[in-house]
């Protein structure tokens, strides 16, 4: 066992271990990243440990790294399957996690900007993350900016996708607009307001396509 500022290397048995709610849902973890996950551990073993906190009757809730413990749930499983020797199946049966001492504020904190340091992550998770972290959490623009390595300016055009109506993402997804879209539209004062410049925007009489940055921006004005 290591300990180094409050905290400790320590293995649990998998079936022991509880997850800590986590802004990104476990459903937007692609069943092959577990799979890619599943066959490093196989190979490798768990290279970084998650980070935990013990809750209430010494149980460990794992709060940082779901993918890790998706995967050495899906490698234990293949272990069996492949008929592996009994000593690797039951190494693979314990994690090894790192534990701290760490109230929920911080660990909120900590779950947003591993989050929103991940090379997947949208637009809409930058957003959210940002959000959270400005009107739950208390942080400045500046202080959120020095957090994740962006600039205020960033922060605060993320923030306006907050105001950007549904119909506006749906194109988003589809393709048909960008990030300055939102941004101009969820930037405009009023809901009502933000509803109809979405659908000025989209309106199918610019030879079936959305409007330009350009012609958005002068139409929001």
């Amino acid at each position: 066992m290591s300990k180094e500022h409050n905290i400790e290397l320590k293995h649990y048995p998998i079936d022991e271990i509880t997850l800590a709610p986590n802004p990104r849902p476990a459903d937007k973890i692609k069943p092959d990243a577990i799979e890619e996950i599943a066959e490093s551990i196989l190979e490798h073993g768990i290279l970084q440990p998650p980070l935990a906190r013990m809750l209430e009757g010494d149980k460990p809730q794992l709060y940082i790294g779901q993918r890790r413990y998706f995967g050495l749930t899906r490698a234990l499983q293949l272990a069996e399957e492949r008929g592996l020797p009994a000593d690797v199946i039951e190494r693979l049966r314990r994690m090894p996690l790192l534990v701290r001492v760490i109230d929920d504020r911080a660990m909120l904190e900590q779950q947003w900007i591993e989050n929103l340091q991940r090379e997947d992550v949208t637009p809409r998770d930058e957003a959210l993350g940002f959000d959270f972290m400005h009107r739950t959490l208390g942080y400045t623009l500046d202080e959120i900016g020095h957090k994740i390595g962006k600039t205020k300016g960033y922060v605060s055009n993320r923030l306006k996708l907050m105001g950007a109506p549904d119909i506006l993402w749906k194109a988003f997804e589809e393709g048909r607009v960008g990030t300055r879209h939102l941004e101009l539209v969820g930037g405009i004062p009023h809901p009502k307001d933000r509803e109809e410049a979405a659908r000025a925007i989209l309106k199918p009489q610019y030879q079936n396509r959305a409007m330009t940055v350009l012609e958005a921006t002068e139409l929001v004005g």
